[in-house]
C-alpha cells in the first residue's frame, strides 16, 4: 500500500510535476515525472510508472484511487486557472506544498488553508529533526519559506538542521535571508558574525562584529568575537575582551581559559620552545600552563616534524590578557580538561 505522496518538483508553467512517493514494503522513495493533464489519467499514469520504478505489483484500491485523483485535480486546476490569467497570488505556493499521506492522514495538506499547512509543516520539521531524518525536516523548512517567506522559526530550524549535518557553509544564506526579513535583530546578526569567525572569514567577522555592536554595544559575544576576530588578524584584542569582562567577567574568564584562540593566521619569527620553557620564561606554574595548553588555548604552533614552536608577540599578547583579567593572580589550577583541539566560538 502506498504511505504517500508529495511534490518533488514543478514546472512554472505546470506543464510537468515530479511526485515522491514510498509504499510500505519499500521504504525507499521514488521519484515520478508526470505531465499535467485529466486528473484521472495521471493517477493511473503514476500508478504504473511507480510500479515499474520499485519493480513490484499492486493494485489501487477505489479509495486510494479516489485520492490520488484529488490530489492531482487540485494541479490540474490551477494549471487551467493558470492559462486563463486567474491563477490567485498563494496558489503557486500552495501547489508546490501538496501532500497525501495513507498511512498518516492528518499530514494531508492539500486540502489545508495556508495556515494550517505552516502549523502541520512546523510540527513536522520539529518531529522530523527529532528523529534525525535532516533533508526531509529542511524541505518541510523550505516549504514553510515558500508559504510565509519571513517565518522566522523556520529559519531558526534550518540553521539547526544545517549544523547538524555539518553544512555550515549553507547556513550563510539563511541568515542573510534572515536579515534581509528582520535587519534590527540582533539574533541572525550574531550568528552571521559568528559564522564568519568559523568560517576563517576574520575581516569579515569582524565587520560583521562591529557593526552588531553599533546598535548593541554591550552585546557580549559580539565583544568577545570581535576580539577574537582582531586576534587573528594581529590587532590589539585586549580592549574588546577587557569591555566584555566588565559586563560578564565570568564568561569571559571561561572563553579565555578554554576556547579563545590567542593564535595569528599568518605568525612572524617562530621559533622552538618547549611547555616547561615557556613556563618558565612568562612565570606560570607548569602544571596550570600544560592544562591551558591541553585545551588549546596557549598559542602554540605544532609543525610537522611534531615539535612546538611560538612567536613572541603572540605570548606577550596572551599573558597580558591574563594578567589583566586576573587570571595569574590565583594559584588554584584551573579544572582538567582532555581537549586538545582548539575551539570554535561557532560550536556544531
Amino acid at each position: 500500500m502506498l504511505e504517500y505522496l508529495e511534490i518533488h518538483r514543478i514546472d512554472p508553467d505546470l506543464e510537468w510535476i515530479e511526485v515522491e512517493a514510498a509504499d510500505e514494503m519499500n521504504t525507499k522513495a521514488i521519484v515520478v515525472h508526470l505531465l499535467v493533464k485529466d486528473a484521472t489519467e495521471m493517477a493511473t499514469t503514476f500508478a504504473k510508472r511507480y510500479q515499474s520504478k520499485q519493480e513490484i505489483e499492486f493494485r489501487l484500491t477505489d479509495a486510494v484511487l479516489s485520492q490520488c485523483t484529488l490530489f492531482f485535480q487540485e494541479i490540474h486546476l490551477a494549471k487551467v486557472l493558470k492559462q486563463k490569467g486567474e491563477n490567485k497570488p498563494d496558489n503557486d505556493s500552495l501547489i508546490q506544498t501538496l501532500s497525501l499521506h495513507f498511512k498518516f492522514p492528518e499530514r494531508t495538506s492539500y486540502r489545508k488553508s495556508k495556515a494550517g499547512r505552516i502549523k502541520l509543516f512546523h510540527d513536522e520539521a520539529f518531529h522530523l529533526i527529532q528523529s534525525k531524518k535532516f533533508d526531509k525536516a529542511l524541505k518541510r523548512l523550505d516549504w514553510i519559506h515558500l508559504l510565509e517567506p519571513d517565518n522566522e522559526l523556520a529559519f531558526e530550524l534550518k540553521v539547526v538542521v544545517l549544523r547538524s549535518t555539518k553544512r555550515v557553509t549553507e547556513c550563510v544564506s539563511v541568515f542573510e535571508q534572515w536579515l534581509a526579513h528582520y535587519p534590527d535583530q540582533w539574533e541572525p546578526r550574531l550568528g552571521l558574525s559568528e559564522l564568519w569567525l568559523y568560517l576563517d572569514q576574520n575581516q569579515r567577522a569582524k565587520d560583521a562584529f562591529s557593526a552588531l555592536l553599533k546598535h548593541q554595544p554591550n552585546q557580549v559575544l559580539a565583544l568577545i568575537g570581535l576580539a577574537q576576530a582582531k586576534a587573528r588578524l594581529g590587532e590589539d584584542f585586549l580592549p574588546d575582551l577587557l569591555k566584555a569582562s566588565v559586563i560578564d567577567g565570568a564568561l569571559v574568564k571561561e572563553m579565555v581559559e578554554h576556547r579563545f584562540d590567542f593564535r595569528r593566521v599568518a605568525p612572524k619569527d617562530l621559533q622552538p620552545v618547549t611547555l616547561a620553557e615557556l613556563a618558565d620564561l612568562y612565570q606560570i606554574p607548569l602544571k596550570r600552563f600544560i592544562g591551558r595548553a591541553q585545551r588549546g588555548v596557549v598559542p602554540l604552533h605544532l609543525q610537522a616534524d611534531g615539535l612546538l614552536q611560538y612567536s613572541k608577540p603572540e605570548m606577550d599578547a596572551y599573558y597580558a590578557t591574563l594578567k589583566r583579567l586576573g587570571l595569574e593572580i590565583e594559584s588554584t589550577p584551573p579544572k582538567p580538561n582532555a581537549s586538545e583541539t582548539q575551539l570554535s566560538l561557532f560550536e556544531l
